[in-house]
């Protein structure tokens, strides 16, 4: 029995070592299976990144020793538990979220970075989770700020890693757009970023980016940027030859797209920081052929225009909030409203009524006639400074709206986006005839203040036409059009004489009650329209 087992036996060593060795075969030829789709991964997504070569990447030498390590390299390093330590880690952190408590949270979002560095949709989660979702469970504004700095800060480590990314570029300047710019907590906001941009002394640090507890100026003492901010840190990326001259081009500047906006002697608007940063986007989609993993061509390429807008609106509002210390006005409460209706039926929030109670700067009670003696207030440069800026930006507004819409592609778009050119055309008049309104008011009586009145009549004279097309092409019901023998696509080809008439008459049917659907919109543009009137009127012209 057992001579007739041995020959078996003795086969068993070479049967493992056959095994063995295949084994280690499948292993070494799946590990270079793996190495050969890495590389081609790469050069596909280097290609595509890119855009042919284009646009160069970062290199990988950049960033934090971790997250400067690649993909490959990092799982071989942690033994092929990447995958399960990232989703425990995300677990936890999501779950401390939810819990509030976030003692560790930054830490392990760092550490999510660290390890998942290539995936673009990481990157803009954890910079909105940050900036929305934890900024809003913290109790004081300085922690909302501060948190939503912080992920202002991840997504500038990201950009130094990984330079000339359009999610990571457009999601910094949604960041700016939203949070600082627009939220509810906006006044806050706007005036410490404003203020924070400004010079002062600070220790030598990497350029864009922010400090642990506020940002990090961009200007010089004279309000002209920082030359760090206006060249590309391996200096500027060459233009393409086979780019259309009228095509922009992204240097590779952190602010490129604000010099033309130079100085600013106040300050930057988180604002203006969106549009930069919009712009760089939009750039990179449209010459340098890059594509948002989230967002929609049209939604890229509108977005400058938008910021550019709502710059200009916010510098207008800063120019009646100067107007309104000047006069001292007491704004009105909503209770007050409700009790003493000082706009008649409406109830109009602060920069809606600073619109009106504004009306009368100059103007003397007792004499009943503008004060001979000029204005003297020290905030009139800066007042001054917020129209004209008003002014330019909605001019540029403009020309960024009409090149968004000669694209044929968002054509679709114009019943959208037309309405929003003619509100900036309302801006610039407005804003152009309150600057010479009040640089008039700044000179004695005489042949030089009614030099600037009678540009301030030119002025208010367009808005007052702007205004009334706005209300009878946009917010005017269209049986009430037709019963006024007009219709919304002609209103263009009228003499100004007959959209005269044509206001008034609206204005008289619906004072009578006409269907008025859109009346908040259109009280809005009956509100510049007054106020362009009593200044005409103050100015006697």
């Amino acid at each position: 029995m057992s001579s007739s087992n041995q020959p078996a036996s003795s086969d068993q060593p070479e049967k493992r070592s056959v095994a063995r060795g295949a084994v280690v075969t499948i292993l070494i030829c799946s590990l270079l299976l793996v190495m050969a789709g890495r590389w081609l991964t790469g050069w596909q997504r280097q290609r595509v990144l890119t855009n042919d070569g284009r646009v160069p990447m970062a290199s990988e030498g950049g960033g934090s020793n971790l997250s400067g390590m690649n993909s490959f390299a990092l799982a071989l390093l942690l033994g092929g538990l990447r995958g399960p330590l990232v989703m425990f880690l995300w677990q936890n952190s999501e779950s401390q979220k939810q819990e509030r408590n976030l003692e560790t949270f930054d830490t392990q979002v760092e550490w999510i970075r660290m390890l998942q560095p290539e995936f673009d949709s990481v990157h803009i989660f954890q910079m909105w989770n940050k900036g929305y979702n934890i900024s809003v469970q913290k109790a004081s504004l300085a922690n909302k700020y501060l948190t939503i700095l912080d992920a202002l800060d991840y997504g500038y480590s990201v950009d130094s890693e990984r330079p000339h990314n359009i999610n990571i570029i457009e999601t910094i300047g949604q960041l700016f757009f939203d949070k600082f710019g627009n939220s509810a907590e906006k006044e806050y906001y706007r005036q410490r970023v404003r203020t924070e941009s400004q010079w002062r002394q600070t220790q030598p640090q990497r350029a864009a980016i922010t400090s642990s507890v506020r940002l990090e100026p961009r200007l010089n003492p004279d309000g002209y940027i920082l030359p760090q901010y206006l060249t590309a840190p391996g200096g500027d990326l060459p233009r393409p030859t086979d780019l259309a001259a009228d095509k922009p081009w992204n240097t590779g500047a952190d602010l490129q797209y604000l010099k033309p906006f130079e100085p600013f002697p106040y300050g930057i608007s988180p604002l203006a920081f969106a549009y930069n940063y919009f712009k760089r986007a939009q750039v990179l989609q449209d010459s340098a052929g890059q594509t948002h993993a989230q967002l929609s061509h049209t939604v890229i390429d509108s977005r400058p225009a938008l910021a550019l807008k709502f710059w200009s609106e916010a510098e207008w509002e800063r120019g009646r909030k100067i107007e309104g210390g000047l006069l001292r006005v007491h704004l009105f409460s909503t209770e007050q409203q409700e009790e003493q209706k000082p706009f008649g039926n409406e109830t109009l929030e602060p920069r809606d009524q600073l619109e009106l109670l504004t009306i009368p700067l100059g103007f003397n009670s007792q004499t009943k006639k503008l004060n001979d003696q000029p204005l003297e207030a020290d905030t009139l440069p800066e007042l001054l400074f917020s129209y004209q800026r008003a002014a330019d930006l909605a001019a540029a507004a403009i020309q960024e709206y009409e090149r968004y819409l000669n694209e044929t592609d968002f054509l679709a778009n114009i019943s959208t986006y037309e309405s929003h050119v003619e509100h900036m055309r309302s801006v610039h008049a407005a804003a152009l005839a309150d600057l010479a309104y009040v640089r008039g008011l700044m000179l004695p009586a005489g042949a030089q203040r009614q030099e600037q009145f009678k540009q301030a009549a030119e002025h208010y004279h367009q808005s007052i036409r702007i205004n009334e097309f706005i209300q009878l092409r946009y917010f005017t019901d269209v049986r009430l059009l037709q019963l006024l023998g007009a219709d919304r696509q002609s209103l263009r080809k009228l003499p100004q004489s007959r959209l005269d008439q044509l206001a008034q008459q609206a204005r008289d049917a619906i004072y009578a009650g006409a269907a008025n659907p859109d009346a908040i919109d259109r009280n809005e543009y009956e509100r510049y329209a007054t106020r362009a009137h009593q200044r005409l009127t103050l100015m006697g012209l």
